[in-house]
Formats: C-alpha cells, structure tokens, sequence
C-alpha cells in the first residue's frame, strides 16, 4: 500500500483538533465508527489532525455536518474576478452559464458533498459479493482451458442477462419496501423525508424547484405534507436552500448524502449482495 500524500497545513490541522476537542454529544451520534474510535484518547484526536489526509479530514467535516469547498485556480488575478460573475449567475439560477465561465476560467471546485458521494459509492462496490468473486476469478481465469458448461451464443447470454436483471430488479423493490416501513429507526426520518432525498440525491449537483419536487410525488400526496418535510428536512440540515428566497429551490447536503447512502447500504444487506 502506497504511503498517504500528506498536506502539511498547522492552521487546518489546529482547526481539526479543536473540532475533535470539543465535539458534543448530538454531534457524536453522526459520526461513523472510525471517527468514534479516533475520540476514546487525546493521542488519537492529536494523529488524525496531524497525519489524516485532506480526504480524510474533508469526510469527517461532513459527517459533522460542515459545509467545506476546496477551490484551485489557474489564474488568481483573474479567476477571483471571473468567480464574482460565475456566482452572480449562480445566484440568478443561469447554471449552464456559470458552468461554460467556470470552464474558460478553468477553475476546479470540489466540495464535502463530492466526497460523501463518491465514498459511499466506493464502500456499495466494495460490499458486494461480486467484489469478491472478482478477485477469485482473476486468480483462475487464467487456468481455465477447458470448453464452457453452458451455451454462450449472443442470443443466450442478453437471456440470461435479462432474467437475471429482472430478479436482481424485483429483490431491490422488495427490500427497498420493506426497508422504507423501518425508516424511522434505521436513520431518523419518515418515510416521505427519505423519499425527497432520494429524489434530490439525482440532482445533487444542482437546486430543484420547490413547485417541481411538489409535481414529482403529485397523486396520494398533499402539498402540505411534502412542504412540512421539505421544512424538517431543511432544519435538520439534510437539505439547503438557495439564495433566491423568492423562487424556494433546495439542493442535498452532504448530511442529506449520508442518510442516502445509509439506507441504500441497508437496502444491499437486505438483498444478500
């Protein structure tokens, strides 16, 4: 394994101790098991904020529910300037024009909610049993020289391919069911408030209409109730809301990713993946 790439900052460092320092009792009950690990001794606290990666520190800023962007310029000068044009369009709802200024200015931005997500995607791939039956087959495919037990014809194998979709389809519905009814006490949240952060979860990169997410779930649902767990959603920090007060739009936070990738790990296990 390779050696970590540190990024030697005293000031970012210091700012994680105090975080580890002085964590409450509700913060606590977001973190992980890793990060409760690092909080039984001062030593640990001390190691993390000195010898963790910028990855590591960015997770552990999320799952504390801290909003953090890391931001690269081509230019300084200009990229600043150019910045106060890409927000202002942002802020205007223009996000194909602040997106064509962001690539001129050739600008990186990264935030806490890019790394929930891919880490989250990261732990599903390694979690399933094809990650390991993987490895084995790389370790005798090689060997194998005999002629194959079944028939491998194109029209047989997109058959296979379809039924075993169609079950691998099915089982998700039937877990994911059941797994919805248990929401409350597996993550904290009713069945609708996860039902809207599923769907946000699609468009994490950008703010969704409040009107549009009331179309979505039209029929069995009133407005009243989406609106009131759009509102605890938005309180409880799994949701934010854009600048524009006047046109309500809301986006997933990266505590909102989180909850996401909780129960989608719970849907997996319930699957026997």
């Amino acid at each position: 394994m390779p050696n970590k790439l540190l990024v030697r900052n005293a000031y970012l460092n210091e700012f994680v101790y105090d975080l580890l320092y002085n964590i409450t009792q509700e913060e606590k009950k977001n973190l992980s098991k890793p990060f409760l690990h690092i909080l039984k001794s001062s030593v640990k606290c001390k190691n993390f904020a000195e010898f963790s990666t910028l990855d590591e520190k960015v997770r552990f800023f999320s799952e504390l529910g801290k909003e953090c962007v890391m931001l690269f310029l081509n230019d300084p000068v200009n990229s600043v300037n150019g910045l106060k044009k890409v927000l202002e369009k942002y802020e205007d709802g223009k996000q194909v024009g602040a997106s064509k200024e962001l690539v001129k200015l050739k600008v990186f931005v990264s935030s806490d909610k890019h790394v929930k997500f891919f880490s989250g995607l990261m732990a599903d791939t390694i979690m399933h049993k094809s990650y390991f039956l993987n490895l084995e087959l790389n370790k005798t495919a090689f060997h194998i020289k005999s002629w194959p037990k079944l028939i491998n014809t194109p029209d047989s194998e997109e058959l296979k391919d379809s039924i075993d979709s169609a079950d691998v389809v099915t089982k998700n519905i039937l877990s994911s069911l059941i797994s919805i009814r248990l929401i409350n006490s597996l993550v904290g949240i009713d069945e609708l408030s996860m039902m809207i952060l599923l769907y946000l979860y699609g468009y994490r990169h950008t703010y969704i209409e409040k009107e549009r997410i009331w179309s979505y779930f039209v029929g069995g649902i009133t407005k009243g109730k989406i609106t009131t767990s759009i509102k605890r959603l938005f309180l409880n920090q799994y949701i934010r809301k854009h600048v524009d007060y006047k046109h309500p739009k809301f986006t997933i936070t990266s505590s909102g990713l989180l909850l996401v990738n909780q129960f989608r790990e719970r849907v997996i296990k319930q699957n026997g993946f």
